[in-house]
């Protein structure tokens, strides 16, 4: 007796996933491209704005694009109905994009630090893809062959032990953890590494107010929150840096604005508790105990 063949439901997610993507990204298409008529290809394709194309090669990205649309749709449609071509073709181009992904995180990833949560975010849900498809059970359910040679005849192949899954479950958990912690320092890193953070901090280190209060030496703590801000020449910055030194501890609380790549310091205070000492634009020191 042949048993039944049930579609996985990582499958059934796969395909609803593939479904939605190219079914609606198509309609979007149209609509989008009726609405811009004859607009120049960078309306529509943003990062290849600033690159002058000639109409042949912009109008055959664009089909390109459509085509991308469509593609997704007939893979949905494969994985719904366990098309082992559609299994093979989703298998084959987890591959290629993890390859690809990997390799445009190494050339463009600016900083170097931001390519870890980027290989992390972008290249590893493919190394899991790939895994998941080639899993015994997967390619059973789409009645192709996996590395033991099954017909259509085989018996069900066994699943997963209880072992291997708190494992599996294990191993996905630590990746989402890895991204977070991974895209934090990366976050962090690059806020330390700004123009606007180290003028804040010079101007922190030459005050007599913070040493006053927290000692005339003090280390920086990790977790500066808040957000830096940069758009060509200008941009803007609110962020808050934890300070300790010898006499206790505090933060840094800076408001500053960028023009002409010049950034300028809006606002400099030091708060600790309930305490507030404005240090740019003024610093009274009398105010300072």
């Amino acid at each position: 007796m042949i048993p039944k063949r049930e579609r996985p439901i990582g499958i059934t997610l796969l395909a609803l996933a593939f479904l939605w993507i190219g079914c609606v990204g198509s309609i979007c298409f149209v609509i989008m491209v009726s609405a811009v008529g004859r607009a120049s290809v960078s309306t529509l394709i943003p990062p290849i704005s600033q690159v002058s194309l000639s109409p042949v090669v912009g109008y055959s990205l664009l089909v390109l694009w459509f085509l991308a649309y469509v593609a997704y749709t007939f893979i949905g449609v494969g994985l719904w109905r366990l098309r082992n071509w559609a299994r093979r073709s989703l298998h084959g181009l987890s591959i290629i994009l993890g390859a690809i992904g990997f390799l445009l995180t190494l050339i463009f990833a600016r900083p170097a630090v931001l390519g870890i949560p980027m290989i992390i975010g972008i290249c590893v849900p493919f190394v899991w893809l790939t895994w998941y498809l080639a899993r015994p059970r997967v390619v059973y359910a789409f009645g192709g062959e996996s590395s033991q040679q099954t017909d259509l005849s085989s018996k069900l192949p066994s699943g997963m032990s209880a072992a291997g899954k708190i494992w599996t479950a294990i191993a996905g958990v630590t990746t989402f953890g890895l991204f977070i912690v991974a895209l934090l320092f990366a976050v962090e890193i690059m806020m330390r590494q700004s123009d606007v953070y180290k003028m804040s901090l010079a101007q922190a280190q030459h005050s007599s107010c913070v040493a006053a209060v927290v000692g005339k030496s003090f280390t920086v703590g990790w977790f500066v929150s808040g957000s830096i801000e940069e758009n060509n020449d200008d941009g803007s910055a609110n962020f808050s840096i934890p300070i300790k030194g010898s006499m206790g501890s505090a933060r840094l609380e800076v408001s500053a604005e960028r023009h002409n790549k010049a950034w300028i310091i809006d606002e400099l205070s030091l708060a600790q508790n309930e305490k507030m000492i404005r240090l740019i634009p003024s610093e009274a020191s009398s105010t300072c105990q």
